[in-house]
């Protein structure tokens, strides 16, 4: 998702071309949030499903615990 969202660099190492990818832990909250909008965006349209969210799953999680 790198890749496809945020791109990549291309690097000389050794006089090859090299594609660096980006690290979303650099990225500033707001960016990092649509990161994450876009591969939701995505996985809906492109592949049909529905990513889940923390939130929606951590009642379902607490209510299993023993």
């Amino acid at each position: 998702m790198c890749m496809k969202f945020l791109g990549a660099a291309l690097v000389e190492v050794l006089g090859d071309l090299r594609a660096v990818l980006p690290t979303t832990t650099k990225l500033p909250v707001a960016k990092f949030s649509e990161y994450l909008q876009r591969i939701e965006a995505f996985a809906i349209a492109d592949l049909g499903i529905t990513l889940p969210h923390p939130d929606d799953c951590y009642p379902e999680a607490m209510s299993a615990r023993p």
